[in-house]
């Protein structure tokens, strides 16, 4: 629930203020390469996005970066509730690897492989595009990170009232973006308090947990605004 005790929320329905939440996703690796990845996800990707990608290895983290090549519906499942969810398969291919990531990346594949693999040469042939795929078979998970935009509904000092396409597991947390028309962005981190069905979308109450001194300035500027436009109680 937002924080409607402390603080009056305002509606914008009209006024097309937008929000950006960043998620993340638990995908499966289908295959990889030096190139690139493919993937099996709840969601589809927009072809010729880049999305960030984090991949265990040994204890670690492998952080990529990649842009979606390819992308199409594999299948779809039935839920409890009987919704029908759908699943995509996704073809990324990575960005300007760094020596370490490639190292950290030839030691991924060596360890799904029975092949011998030279680091040095990887090394050496960084700059080429390694079409090679090897199959890993939806055994390993990595973690996306992509963007969800959404539409702001009602807005206060605590909190926010957004439109999404994707339901969000109450007490989650996420870093986020709010953007006003003539003020620009604010960053803030939200917590999701409620979620509830709303026809084909989602309504999500959002409670800021943590936003920079600027940011509040904006927020309490733009809702002067609207209290001014609307002072009844």
């Amino acid at each position: 629930m937002l924080d409607r005790r402390r603080y009056k929320r305002f509606s914008v329905d009209g006024l097309k203020i937008k929000s950006k939440m960043i998620l993340a996703n638990e995908v499966n690796i289908l295959d990889i390469s030096y190139s690139g990845i493919s993937l099996k996800v709840d969601k589809r990707l927009n072809i010729g996005a880049e999305y960030s990608l984090k991949i265990s290895n040994r204890g670690g983290l492998i952080n990529l970066k990649g842009r979606v090549v390819w992308s199409r519906l594999s299948e779809t499942r039935g839920n409890a509730r009987g919704d029908v969810i759908p699943f995509y398969t996704a073809g990324m291919q990575f960005s300007s690897l760094s020596d370490e990531a490639l190292k950290e990346l030839s030691d991924f594949i060596e360890k799904h492989t029975k092949e011998d693999f030279d680091v040095a040469e990887a090394d050496r042939r960084k700059g080429q595009r390694f079409h090679i795929r090897f199959y890993i078979g939806g055994n390993e998970k990595a973690i996306l990170n992509y963007p969800e935009n959404c539409s702001v509904r009602k807005i206060s000092l605590g909190g926010m009232l957004l439109e999404s396409t994707l339901p969000l597991e109450r007490n989650s947390r996420f870093p986020m973006e709010i953007f006003f028309h003539n003020e620009g962005v604010v960053r803030v981190s939200g917590r999701v308090a409620s979620c509830g069905r709303n026809s084909d979308l989602y309504d999500i109450g959002i409670e800021f947990i943590d936003m920079p001194d600027r940011g509040r300035e904006v927020i309490t500027e733009f809702i002067a605004t609207l209290s001014a436009a609307d002072p009844a109680p």
